[in-house]
C-alpha cells in the first residue's frame, strides 16, 4: 500500500521506499488533491491553489503535465481520475499522515475510549508529524493549510500533554510542549500546559519562570494580562489553587443514540448561558446530560458541580436557598460568609463562577423559579438543567430547551442488547415486539433488560407485557428507585387535584390524539376551562401536544393514568360522554355530505359545519380516534358504538377505505344485535354491500343485502326495504352480471314507486338501471335511465349524486363513441364534484374527461385532464392510478 506524508515533506513511499513526488510545483498539486481527502477538485481551483492569483498561460497545460507525472507516479496502487471538469486521486484516509493525525486525535476524544488506549492513540499521532507541514511549499493555500494543521497539532499536544501527566509520565511531552511555545508564545493553553508539565515533573521553578516568561510577553506584545485559567495555574504553583469540585456522578454505561441531541447541546454551549433538557419520566434526560458532561468536562477545568433538586420524587423540592449553600460550599466559600438572602446568596454564586470554566448539572428541576437563581452569569460556565416541566420562564429569558423524546426502535433494541448481553442472533421478532411495548422509554427498556435471563425468558416477558393490565407491574424491577410506575407517579404527584383527575380521566379517550373539543366533552367540561388544565398536564410531559389543540398521550402513561381512574369510579361516565360526543358530531358532519339522503337517527350537533369540504376534514382530521371510537364503543356500549360507525357511512363512501369499512361495519352489526336494535342491524348491514363489492366479494355483499331486506320488512321499512333491492342490484352491476342486476333494481324501481319520500331512492335506482344495461351493451336504454336518474337527482338529491349520474353517462357516451357528449357531461360532472368536495369523484370525471378529449382530436387538453386525475389517485388508489397511465 502506497502512504503519503504532508506533516513534513511532501513524499510519496511504497513499502518504506520514498518514490520521489518531483519538484515544488508537481508536490503542491498533490498536496492539494491529498488534503482535499478523495473530494473533486476542480481544475480551476487547482491552478488557484498551486499557482495563486496570477496564474501563467501555461498554467493548465502544465497542470495536465504533473498530473500525468502523478498518475504514472501511484499506479497500480491508486487512481487519479478526471471527471465532469474534476480531478480525484482516491486513497484511504489511513494512508495520508494527515488524516491519519485528525482520525487519532478524535477517536482519543470520544467519552467512551479509556485513557490508556487514548494514550496510545495520541502517542501514534504525535509520532506523524517529521517537522514543518508540506515543508517547501509556498503561495496563500499553503499557508494558511499549514497554520490550521499547526492549530491542531498544538491542541493535539496540549490533549497529549494531559494524557502523560495523568498516566505518570509528565516529562514526556515537556521538549514538544517547549519547542511550541517558542513558535507561539502568546499561546496561554500551551503555556499553561508547560507549566502544568513542568510542575508535575518536580521542575515548579521553571514552571513559574515560564510564566514570568509569557506575561511578560502578553503585557509588550498586548498590554494584556494573562487569561483567568493562567492566572489560576500560577496560584496553583504558589500553593494557592482554588478548588476544582468534581462532582459529576458516573457516566452512563448503557447510553446509546441521541446524536442529533448531544449536537445541539455542542452548539449552544457558548452561545446562552443554560441548556434545559425537558421530557417526561424515564426518558434518559439525565443520562444524556451526563453523557455530554463527560465528553466535555476538560473543557471546564475549574470543576464540575452536581444538585439533584428533588423536583420530582419523593419529599419536597429543595429550595433556590439550599441549592446555592451547597454550591457555595463546594467552591470553598466558608460558611460564615454565605448570605442568608437568596438573592444575596445568587450573587455570590455568580461571584465565584466569574472568569471560571465550571460545569453545572442542576438536576430533575420541578420548576423555573427554582432554577433561575442558580444559574451562572459568566459566558464560560454552562448550567445543563434537566426537568419534566417543560420549563418556559427560564427559555423566556434565552435558556436553550431541548426536548427529549423516546429512542428509536433500533437504538432501544440495542440498548436492550447491551444490557442483556443478548447475541446479534436474538435479534429477532420477540426483541422486536418487546422494544415496541416499551415505547422508546429507555427506563422501561432498562428494566426489561435487567429481568432478562438470556435468550429464554423473552417469550414470557413479551406475553407479559402484552397484557395491559400486567405491563406497569413488568416495569418495575422492585427496587423503589427503578420503576416507571413510580417514575410516572412522582410526576402525577407534583398536580394540583384538578390536574390529577382530567390526567386520570382522559385515560378513557378511545383514540391517541384527541383534540381540545373531545377533551373538554370526556371530562364534562368546556374547551375554555380544559384547554388551561391539558397544559399543566402538557408542561410536566404527560401529555404531549402534537399539534395545536391535539394532545397525545404516551402508551406508558395511558396506562398509569388508567390505573389511577381505576380508583375514582368515573371512567366509564367520561368514556361514555365523549363517545356520544363522536356520535353526534360525526353524524352532524355525515349531515352535511348526504343532505338528500335517509338520516341515521336524530342527535344533537355538537359541532357546526357549513361546507362538505369542512365536514370531510373534520371526518379525515379524527379518523383514527373515529375507528378507536367504533371498536371501544361497540365492546363497551354498543348501543353507541353502532351509531358511530353509521356516522361514518358518507366519510367512508368517498374515501373508499374498503377495508376499514367492512372491519367497522361488522363489529357494529354484532354491537347493534348486542343492544337489541333490529332498525340498527339492519341500517349497518345494508351499508356492507358496497365495501364488499368493490373488493370483489360478491357473495358476501348479497348476503348482506339480503339480511337488509329481511330485517326492514320485519320492522315494517318498506323504504329500507327497496334500499337493500337497489343494494343487491348495484351488487350484480359490480360484478358484471347486468342481467340479474335488472331483474333486482326493476323490483326496486316498482316498491320505491310505491312510496312517499323515496325521490333519492328512485334517482339511484334509475342510474343503477343505466348501469346494467350498459353492461348488458343496450345503449339506448342505458342513457334513458340515466337522463330519468338525472333529472330525479337535480330534484331530490345533492350535488354528490348529480355528479355521479352524470360522470356515468359521460362514461356511457365515451364507451358509444359520442365524445363530444361524454365531454360535455364530465365537466359538469367535475364541477358537481368540486361543489360536493368530493375529490375521487372529480378524479374519475376528469378521466371521462379526458378519454373525451382525446377522441375529439384535442390532445393537449385530453392529457391534462388525465394529469389532473392521476395526481389525485396516485397516493389514494394504484390500481385507478395505473388506468389512467396506459390512457396517457
Amino acid at each position: 500500500m502506497l502512504r503519503f506524508t504532508l506533516l513534513g515533506a511532501v513524499e510519496v513511499w511504497r513499502d518504506g521506499q520514498p518514490l520521489g513526488a518531483g519538484h515544488p510545483r508537481q508536490r503542491a498539486v498533490l498536496a492539494f488533491l491529498l488534503a482535499e481527502g478523495a473530494q473533486p477538485a476542480p481544475t480551476d481551483v487547482l491552478i488557484d491553489r498551486v499557482w495563486g492569483d496570477s496564474p501563467p498561460p501555461s498554467a493548465r497545460q502544465t497542470l495536465h503535465a504533473h498530473i500525468a507525472r502523478l498518475r504514472r507516479l501511484v499506479q497500480p496502487d491508486a487512481a487519479l481520475t478526471f471527471a465532469s471538469g474534476c480531478y480525484v486521486l482516491a486513497v484511504e484516509p489511513e494512508q495520508v499522515d494527515v488524516h491519519r493525525f485528525g482520525r487519532l486525535v478524535a477517536r482519543a476524544a470520544e467519552p467512551d475510549c479509556p485513557p490508556e488506549r487514548g494514550l496510545t492513540l495520541l502517542r501514534e499521532a504525535m509520532e506523524l508529524w517529521q517537522g514543518e507541514p508540506m515543508a517547501g511549499l509556498t503561495g496563500d493555500w499553503a499557508e494558511q493549510t499549514r497554520q490550521a494543521w499547526q492549530r491542531q497539532h498544538v491542541d493535539a499536544a496540549i490533549a497529549w500533554s494531559a494524557a502523560e501527566r495523568h498516566a505518570g509520565h509528565p516529562a514526556a511531552a515537556i521538549p514538544l510542549l517547549t519547542d511550541l511555545t517558542g513558535r507561539h508564545p502568546l499561546h496561554e493553553p500551551l503555556a499553561l500546559a508547560l507549566m502544568e508539565a513542568l510542575d508535575a515533573a518536580g521542575r515548579p521553578a521553571e514552571a513559574l519562570a515560564h510564566y514570568d516568561t509569557i506575561r511578560r510577553h502578553l503585557q509588550e506584545e498586548l498590554g494584556a494580562d494573562p487569561g483567568p485559567a493562567l492566572q489560576r495555574g500560577h496560584r496553583s504553583l504558589l500553593g494557592d489553587a482554588e478548588p476544582r469540585p468534581a462532582q459529576l456522578p458516573a457516566a452512563p454505561a448503557t447510553f446509546v443514540g441521541r446524536d442529533p441531541e448531544l449536537a445541539a447541546v455542542e452548539k449552544w454551549h457558548g452561545e446562552a448561558p443554560a441548556v434545559a433538557v425537558v421530557g417526561p419520566a424515564g426518558v434518559g434526560k439525565t443520562a444524556l446530560a451526563l453523557r455530554w458532561a463527560w465528553s466535555a468536562r476538560t473543557r471546564f477545568p475549574d470543576g464540575q458541580l452536581y444538585v439533584d433538586l428533588r423536583g420530582f420524587g419523593d419529599g419536597e423540592p429543595i429550595e433556590p436557598a439550599d441549592a446555592l449553600d451547597r454550591m457555595l460550599r463546594a467552591l470553598a466559600t466558608p460558611p460564615e460568609q454565605i448570605a442568608l438572602d437568596v438573592d444575596e446568596r445568587s450573587a455570590q454564586l455568580r461571584s465565584r463562577l466569574a472568569d471560571r470554566r465550571v460545569l453545572l448539572i442542576l438536576d430533575n428541576a420541578a420548576s423555573a423559579r427554582q432554577v433561575r437563581p442558580l444559574l451562572p452569569g459568566h459566558p464560560g460556565c454552562l448550567a445543563l438543567v434537566t426537568s419534566r416541566s417543560r420549563l418556559d420562564g427560564l427559555v423566556a429569558q434565552g435558556v436553550r430547551r431541548l426536548p427529549l423524546a423516546g429512542l428509536s426502535a433500533g437504538e432501544s433494541a440495542t440498548l436492550l442488547h447491551r444490557i442483556a448481553e443478548l447475541d446479534n442472533r436474538d435479534d429477532d421478532r420477540l426483541t422486536g415486539r418487546l422494544v415496541d411495548l416499551c415505547a422508546g422509554l429507555p427506563l422501561a427498556v432498562s428494566v426489561v433488560a435487567a429481568r432478562l435471563d438470556g435468550r429464554r425468558r423473552l417469550p414470557a416477558i413479551v406475553r407479559e407485557l402484552e397484557d395491559e393490565g400486567k405491563r406497569l407491574a413488568v416495569l418495575d424491577d422492585g427496587e423503589d428507585d427503578i420503576s416507571v410506575r413510580r417514575a410516572l407517579g412522582f410526576s402525577v404527584r407534583a398536580l394540583d387535584a384538578t390536574a390529577r383527575r382530567s390526567f386520570a380521566l382522559l385515560s378513557a379517550h378511545p383514540g391517541q390524539t384527541p383534540g381540545l373539543a373531545a377533551c373538554a366533552a370526556l371530562l364534562g367540561t368546556d374547551p375554555t376551562g380544559t384547554r388551561p388544565v391539558l397544559d399543566r398536564l402538557a408542561g410536566v410531559h404527560l401529555l404531549e401536544r402534537p399539534a395545536p389543540s391535539r394532545y397525545r398521550m404516551h402508551d406508558l402513561v395511558r396506562l398509569a393514568a388508567r390505573e389511577q381512574a381505576a380508583g375514582t369510579g368515573e371512567h366509564d361516565a367520561a368514556q361514555r360522554r365523549v363517545l356520544t360526543w363522536y356520535r353526534d358530531v360525526a353524524n352532524t358532519a355525515d349531515r352535511v355530505l348526504r343532505p338528500a339522503e335517509r338520516p341515521n337517527f336524530a342527535s344533537p350537533s355538537p359541532l357546526t359545519f357549513g361546507t362538505a369540504e369542512e365536514a370531510m376534514a373534520w371526518l379525515d382530521a379524527e379518523a383514527d380516534n373515529l375507528t378507536a371510537a367504533v371498536l371501544i364503543g361497540c365492546r363497551s356500549f354498543p348501543e353507541i358504538g353502532w351509531q358511530i360507525a353509521a356516522a361514518l357511512y358518507g366519510w367512508l363512501v368517498r374515501r373508499r377505505h374498503l377495508e376499514r369499512w367492512i372491519d367497522l361495519y361488522r363489529v357494529a352489526a354484532d354491537a347493534a344485535v348486542r343492544a337489541g336494535d333490529t332498525a340498527g342491524e339492519a341500517l349497518i348491514r345494508g351499508r356492507l354491500p358496497m365495501p364488499y363489492s368493490h373488493l370483489g366479494r360478491n357473495e358476501e355483499a348479497a348476503e348482506s343485502c339480503r339480511r337488509a331486506y329481511e330485517l326492514r320488512l320485519a320492522g315494517g321499512d318498506r323504504l329500507g326495504a327497496a334500499t337493500a333491492l337497489l343494494n343487491l342490484g348495484a351488487v350484480h352491476n359490480n360484478a358484471g352480471n347486468g342481467a340479474e342486476a335488472i331483474r333486482w333494481l326493476h323490483q326496486a324501481a316498482t316498491l320505491s314507486a310505491e312510496l312517499t319520500g323515496a325521490g333519492h331512492l328512485r334517482a339511484l335506482t334509475a342510474s343503477n338501471l343505466g348501469e346494467a344495461y350498459l353492461l348488458d351493451l343496450r345503449i339506448d336504454r342505458a342513457i334513458g335511465h340515466f337522463a330519468e336518474a338525472l333529472e330525479l337527482a337535480r330534484q331530490f338529491c345533492g350535488p354528490r349524486d348529480v355528479a355521479e349520474i352524470l360522470r356515468r353517462l359521460a362514461e356511457t357516451c365515451n364507451a358509444d363513441s359520442r365524445a363530444a357528449e361524454a365531454a360535455r357531461y364530465a365537466e359538469q360532472a367535475a364541477d358537481q364534484a368540486r361543489t360536493a368536495g368530493d375529490a375521487l369523484l372529480e378524479a374519475e370525471s376528469m378521466v371521462q374527461l379526458g378519454r373525451a378529449c382525446l377522441e375529439l382530436g384535442r390532445v393537449a387538453d385530453g392529457q391534462r385532464h388525465l394529469r389532473r386525475a392521476l395526481a389525485v389517485f396516485e397516493p389514494l388508489d394504484p390500481k385507478r392510478a395505473a388506468a389512467v397511465r396506459e390512457l396517457l
